[in-house]
Order: structure tokens, then C-alpha cells, then sequence
């Protein structure tokens, strides 16, 4: 039922319940006034034929030979002094000896039986009680005085009557009560006129309200503000939804700004954590081969020295057996060729080495302004995180002031803050993941430096390794043609191994230095992997956070 119908009902109901109480207590009223005024109207006038009938026929009431007197007059049967003072009065008189009615102006009254004698209840009364009665009489259709006769001992003899139809002041009552009835109909319809007017009155702007506040709570701000010229409370309540819309309108609109904001934001920020992760899977593979070849190297490093020791243990054997060099010259020269071959694979194998870990030293710094960039970011991600906790801590305050109209859209308010609180918290672990990396990276690049330069003289003590064994064919082959010398140039040659053998272990314990510090690279990189990992799924939960953002905001319509 609408509201309009309700007061409606509501107001004319009262109306009707103050029209038909005023007039059913009027109408009573009305009738016990009128019944009074009749009642005194009859005692006047039965005091009045009394004074008349004593004026008239002067002397006591007494019976005389079973007949009843006044004074000297006979009054049974004596029509005309009841006619002459009923023609006075306008009432009805009877005059009763006993209970037995004597005498009466009107013959229908005499021959009526209900008047002929007195009713037992007047009868008791008048009769026995001597007292006067007043009161309904013969069926209720008269208002009746019944004054006892008394003679002039102060017996009672009779009754004096005294009379009125009901029907005379009853119709004014009945008069009485079809005007109430007709007031009452007339201020119901006027009550309906006026409850209408003022339900239209007051229910409209109510209802202009509840339109606008359903658009509003489907998230439809696209509305028509009110207008309202009142200074009553709908009036300041127009106003209050007005300013409401206002602000939900304006609250709604930046929040939509920022979230598309932090969203490009957070969509840079996921392709350049993807970007690191492939960069850091692309180290941690370099790392890989490096270690490989490291380790490939420090085999060939341990199988060189072996290979001159045991050329040290020949020359040696050269040396203490002179007589045996032609035979053993030979087989001097093949170990000394595959001892240069060995070397020049060796400065082969470090020359790919240190431009592979040159490769890795650039990456790596590559990969620490790249660090330096997602901090920038991260930063970008802290700053639109603080503001976006600003504007929560608004749209909470406006929402507080719209009080239980903006209850719904304090929750609204409250993930907000909880998105702006999460992007602020996962921003920090962005900025201190990217902390440990560049600290893990700038160590990386230290030990990549150090082991460049260790691979530089490495290179430089193959290289003289390598003149040396040049030096071992150029001798074997002098050896071949001149044994002579032997003795000289095994003693040469036993000087020059041994500080190949030397060399050796120096180039054999950078090698093994180098594969210590590519594993310390490795397991950076890996943590680098691991860490760019775990800010790629943080920016990822990040991203579908402020999606989960914009997708609450979208609901509502500006």
C-alpha cells in the first residue's frame, strides 16, 4: 500500500473517530438536556395547573360518599376544570381517586385501559411511598408527573397526573442527531480533500527521494539532484541527499582515476619484473655454461700439470742419462707438441672464459639499473599507494558524515583502504627484494671483476707457457742435429719446466679460485631468480587486487 493511501487512511480515520465520537457524545448530551428541560417544563407546568386548580376551586381534597372533592367541588367526572386547565398548560391531565383515573379532558384517555388505573410501579410510588413520580409512563410513550393527593389529615387519596408526549422533544433529538450525522459526512469528505492535498503535499518530495536513492543503490549516480524550496525537515533532508550524491559522485570519480592509474602502474611494474625474470633466467644460464667451462678448465689445468710433471721427471731422466738423449729426443719433441697444443687450447679456453665472464660482468650491471629502475617504480607504487589510502580515509569521512545513507558505501570506502594498504605492504617487500638483489648483484660483479683479473694473468702465464713449449721444439729439433749440446739445452730445458710446472699450479689454483667464485655467481643468480620470482607473483596478486579495485568502482555510474 502506498504511503499517500496510508495517510489518507490514517488521517481521516482520526477525523472520523473525533466527527463520530463529538457527535455520538452531542447527541447524548442533546437528549439528556432536552429530556431535563422537559422534565422541569413539566413540573412547571403541574405546578402551575395546581395553582390554577387551588385558585379556581379553593379547599382540601377529601373523599365524601366514595366520591372525590375539592372543596365543595366534585371533581369526578369534572371535565371541564381539567379541559380549562389543560387548555392552560398544553399537557394532559388526569386526576385519579385512588388509582382509578376520575377525571380527564380527553375521552380516548379515559377509555384507555392503561390510563384508567394506575401502572403498580407509580402505584408503589405515589400511592404507598407518598412521593411524586416522574418518568416514562403507559409504554414508554409519554413523560408523565404523578403529584399525590393527599387530604387534610395527610393521607394520600390520590394522584394528580401530569403529562407530555415523548414525540415532542424526541424529534428535536432525532433533528439534533441527523445534523451531527450530516456534519460528520461533510468534515469526512472535507477531512478526505485535506488528507489528500497534504499526503500529495509531503509524500512527494518522499518519493522523489526514494527514486533517486534506489538509482543510487543500484550504483546509477547519473541522477537529477532534488529541488527543494522548503525550510521544513524534508527540505534540510533534500539537501542532505543532494550533498550526499555529490560527494558519492565526486568520491567515485577520482577513485576511478586513481585505480586506472595504479592499474598502468602495476601493469608496468608486471612486465618489468617479467622482463628481470628472463634477464635473471638468461644470467643464471650464462652462470651455467660459465661454471661448466670453468670447470672443464681447472681439469685441463690439473691434467696439464700432471702432463709437466711428468715432462719434468723425463727431463730429469734426460739429464742423469745423457747417452740416451739422441734415442729419447723424439719422443721429447711429441710430448713437447701436445704440451703446446695443450697450452693453446688452455689460452683458447681462457680467452672464451674471460669474454664470457666479461659478458657476465655486463649483465650483471645491466641487471643492476634495471634494479635501480623497479626501485623507481616500486617507489611510484608507495606514493599512488598513500594516495589512494588519502582517498579512502575521504570517502570514509563523507561516507561517516552521510551517516546511515552512506553505510553501504562504507564498505566500499573500506577496501579501498585495505587495496591501498596491501599495494603500500607489497610495494616495501618490491623495494626489499630489489635491495638484496643489487646488494647480491654488486657483490656478483666484484667477484666477476676479480676473476677477470685473475684470467688476465692466468693468460699471461700460458702465454709465456706457450713460448716456452716453443722454445721445447725449437731445442728438441737443435737436440736432433746437435748432440753436443745436449747437456746445455737439457739443463735449459729442465729450468724452463720447471717454471712451467710452476706456472702450472699458479694457472691450476686460478682455475680452481675461478670455479669457487662462478658458483658463488651461480647461487646469486639463482637468488636473483628466486627473488625476481617472488616479485613477479607479488606484483601479479598486486594487479589482481586493483583489478578486484576497478571492478567494484566500475558498478557505480557517474
Amino acid at each position: 500500500m502506498k504511503l499517500s493511501i496510508k495517510l489518507m487512511i490514517m488521517f481521516s480515520s482520526v477525523i472520523l473517530i473525533v466527527v463520530v465520537s463529538l457527535g455520538g457524545y452531542s447527541a447524548v448530551m442533546m437528549k439528556n438536556e432536552v429530556t431535563h428541560l422537559a422534565e422541569k417544563k413539566l413540573a412547571t407546568n403541574e405546578a402551575m395547573a395546581k395553582a390554577l386548580l387551588n385558585e379556581k376551586y379553593p379547599g382540601e381534597w377529601e373523599i365524601k360518599n366514595t366520591k372525590l372533592y375539592k372543596g365543595e367541588t366534585l371533581m369526578e367526572n369534572n371535565r371541564q376544570a381539567v379541559e380549562s386547565i389543560n387548555k392552560l398548560t398544553g399537557d394532559s391531565i388526569v386526576i385519579f381517586k385512588g388509582k382509578i383515573s376520575v377525571a380527564t379532558a380527553d375521552d380516548s384517555m379515559a377509555n384507555n385501559e392503561s390510563m384508567s388505573s394506575l401502572e403498580t410501579e407509580v402505584q408503589k410510588t405515589v400511592l404507598e411511598k407518598g412521593e411524586a413520580y416522574l418518568g416514562s409512563s403507559h409504554n414508554g410513550e409519554e413523560l408523565s408527573l404523578y403529584e399525590p393527593i393527599r387530604n387534610k389529615q395527610g393521607d394520600v387519596i390520590g394522584a394528580f397526573h401530569v403529562s407530555m408526549p415523548k414525540e415532542m422533544y424526541e424529534h428535536a433529538s432525532q433533528n439534533f442527531r441527523k445534523s451531527m450525522i450530516w456534519f460528520a459526512l461533510i468534515g469526512l469528505l472535507v477531512s478526505l480533500i485535506v488528507a489528500a492535498y497534504l499526503s500529495v503535499r509531503f509524500v512527494r518530495p518522499i518519493l522523489q527521494m526514494t527514486h533517486l536513492m534506489e538509482k543510487v543503490s543500484v550504483g546509477d549516480l547519473r541522477v537529477d539532484l532534488l529541488v527543494s524550496k522548503s525550510r521544513d525537515e524534508l527540505g534540510r533532508l533534500a539537501i542532505s541527499v543532494n550533498q550526499m550524491v555529490r560527494g558519492l559522485q565526486e568520491m567515485v570519480h577520482s577513485v576511478k582515476e586513481v585505480s586506472i592509474g595504479v592499474h598502468h602502474s602495476s601493469l608496468s611494474v608486471d612486465e618489468k619484473t617479467k622482463q628481470i625474470a628472463e634477464m635473471a633466467l638468461d644470467v643464471n644460464s650464462n652462470v651455467i655454461q660459465v661454471e661448466s667451462g670453468a670447470l672443464k678448465q681447472a681439469q685441463g689445468m690439473n691434467a696439464s700439470a700432471n702432463a709437466m710433471d711428468d715432462i719434468s721427471e723425463n727431463i730429469q731422466h734426460i739429464a742423469e742419462t745423457t747417452s740416451i738423449v739422441a734415442l729419447t729426443s723424439s719422443e721429447m719433441l711429441e710430448h713437447a707438441d701436445r704440451g703446446n697444443q695443450s697450452i693453446q687450447t688452455a689460452v683458447e679456453e681462457i680467452h672464451q672464459l674471460n669474454e664470457t665472464t666479461r659478458l657476465m660482468a655486463d649483465s650483471i650491471n645491466e641487471l643492476y639499473q634495471m634494479s635501480d629502475n623497479v626501485s623507481s617504480i616500486a617507489g611510484m607504487i608507495t606514493e599512488i599507494s598513500s594516495q589512494t589510502h588519502l582517498l579512502a580515509l575521504n570517502a570514509a569521512i563523507e561516507a561517516a558524515r552521510a551517516g546511515e545513507n552512506g553505510r553501504g558505501f562504507t564498505v566500499v570506502a573500506d577496501e579501498v583502504k585495505k587495496l591501498a594498504e596491501q599495494s603500500e605492504r607489497s610495494s616495501h617487500e618490491i623495494q626489499s627484494l630489489i635491495d638484496t638483489v643489487q646488494t647480491k648483484t654488486s657483490d656478483a660483479a666484484e667477484m666477476v671483476e676479480l676473476g677477470l683479473k685473475q684470467l688476465d694473468r692466468g693468460i699471461k702465464v700460458l702465454q709465456k707457457a706457450g713460448q716456452a713449449f716453443s722454445n721445447i721444439v725449437n731445442s728438441a729439433g737443435v737436440v736432433a742435429k746437435q748432440n753436443q749440446e745436449i747437456s746445455t739445452a737439457t739443463q735449459e730445458i729442465s729450468a724452463g719446466i720447471e717454471e712451467i710446472a710452476s706456472s702450472f699450479q699458479t694457472v691450476s689454483s686460478i682455475a680452481d679460485e675461478t670455479v669457487k667464485n662462478v658458483q658463488h655467481i651461480m647461487e646469486a643468480s639463482h637468488s636473483q631468480v628466486n627473488r625476481t620470482e617472488d616479485i613477479s607473483e607479488t606484483s601479479s596478486k598486486m594487479l589482481e587486487t586493483i583489478e578486484k579495485m576497478r571492478k567494484a568502482v566500475n558498478q557505480f555510474q557517474v
